[in-house]
This record gives structure tokens, C-alpha cells and sequence, in this order.
């Protein structure tokens, strides 16, 4: 397992994405957009990164939920695959997903 940082420019002792807020669709959209909001600067800071934005993602515990996906560079990332360490799993207590691709490809 490769180590996650637990420190860094994302630090916070806010937790956003509660059981309450994650059970309801609708606020767990928009908490995830005020998250993404606040920390947009500092994910764009991280080498690599070209956007992210809100996806649907499996989750082992609740089927689907939703995520804040950050997309990297590919090219970078095959030059540095440990460059998505810079960002978290989780932010705020809302999940992180990595999406690695060519910048100016449609998903």
C-alpha cells in the first residue's frame, strides 16, 4: 500500500461530508462544490493537476456516492507516478478519486 500524506496545504479540522450529508444526493452535490470551491487554489497548486469536478464513484460501503475527482496529466503522472500523493483521499472529510488522462480529452 503506498503511503497517503496526512499533512499538508490540505489540512483542516472541518468536516464537510458527514453520514447526514452524504445520506442526502442533493446536499452531498452541493457540499461537495463548496469543498472543491474552497480548495480549488491549492489543488491546482499540485503538479500535474488540470481540473476536477463532482463524479459518481463505487463505494465498497454504499454502493455509489459521490466524489470530488481530480484529474492528472498523463503524461506527468507516467513521468512521476507518485505526484497524485500531493493530494489526499479525502478532503474535509469528502472522498477523493483520481482521474489520470490527456489534458483536452473528453471523459
Amino acid at each position: 500500500m503506498v503511503p497517503v500524506p496526512t499533512a499538508g496545504p490540505f489540512d483542516s479540522d472541518r468536516v464537510s461530508c458527514t453520514p447526514e450529508v452524504v445520506a442526502d444526493r442533493l446536499r452531498h452535490n452541493e457540499v461537495l462544490k463548496e469543498v472543491q470551491h474552497r480548495y480549488s487554489d491549492r489543488l491546482f497548486e499540485v503538479p500535474g493537476v488540470f481540473g476536477f469536478g463532482i463524479s459518481s464513484i463505487r463505494d465498497e460501503v454504499n454502493g455509489h456516492t459521490l466524489a470530488i475527482r481530480v484529474s492528472f496529466d498523463v503524461e506527468l503522472h507516467d513521468k512521476d507516478p507518485e505526484s497524485v500523493l500531493l493530494v489526499p483521499t479525502t478532503i474535509e472529510g469528502c472522498k477523493i478519486r483520481f482521474w489520470v488522462s490527456a489534458r483536452g480529452v473528453d471523459w
